[in-house]
């Protein structure tokens, strides 16, 4: 009878220790980096230029056993100013100021296909910020600052169904790349504006929506925590 018992106890200490690890397995922290600038410095794969094909330059995901959830942010922006040749005091100054700002965050689920290939696929919402601007700015025969701008704003709110797949190097590095469906409401305002004739100044705005599928050309660095 003690022997049984202590059987017994042996298999559920078994159990429940097998158990926790596999909680342990399906329970985790990710950090990716898109690595497809740095890849293209030695390898064109696909973008053809080394410029990101995916907005998205960090990503985080926490899984809580079949799902998780993910989100991910891109920046990019430049600001320029062009001084006179010679600094001609009747030649314009040329500014240009450019900003892009991406953002999403959505729910994953997760399908195992082999020790080392995990296929995740879900739906994220994604909202994007661009805007470029450029403006000159002279002094006019009256000695007044005269400015003149030209600026496009664009800002998109949509939803991101993807397929994800993940191909572990080891239990804490892995590569992946993902396909991606767009569909986004977009909103694009168009100014023209001067200083010293305001009265001809224009604003265009166009609306819609946008849909496209993204191919699975970026390779993103993912590390398991």
């Amino acid at each position: 009878m003690k022997q049984l018992a202590a059987f017994l106890i042996f298999i559920s200490t078994t159990l429940a220790s097998s158990a926790q690890e596999e909680a342990a397995n399906l329970s985790h922290f990710e950090i990716g980096l898109n690595a497809t600038a740095f890849i293209n410095q030695y390898l064109d794969f696909g973008s053809g230029n080394g410029e990101l094909t995916s907005p998205y330059v960090l990503t985080l995901e926490k899984r809580f056993g079949k799902f998780g959830i993910r989100a991910g942010f891109g920046v990019d922006g430049n600001r320029d100013k062009e001084d006179p040749p010679n600094g001609e005091p009747t030649a314009p100054t040329l500014n240009i100021h450019e900003l892009q700002l991406n953002a999403r965050t959505g729910l994953v689920l997760y399908q195992p296909l082999s020790p080392r290939w995990d296929l995740k696929y879900g739906c994220d919402a994604a909202f994007g910020y661009d805007q470029n601007k450029n403006w000159t700015e002279i002094t006019n025969f009256f000695g007044e600052r005269v400015v003149n701008t030209n600026s496009d704003l664009e800002w998109s709110l949509g939803l991101n169904p993807f397929v994800f797949a993940q191909f572990h190097l080891s239990d804490k590095f892995s590569l992946a790349t993902e396909l991606l469906l767009d569909i986004s409401y977009r909103q694009v305002v168009e100014k023209t504006q001067s200083s010293e004739f305001p009265e001809f100044d224009v604003r265009q705005q166009t609306t819609g929506l946008r849909y496209g599928l993204n191919p699975p050309i970026a390779l993103f660095f993912i590390f398991r925590l």
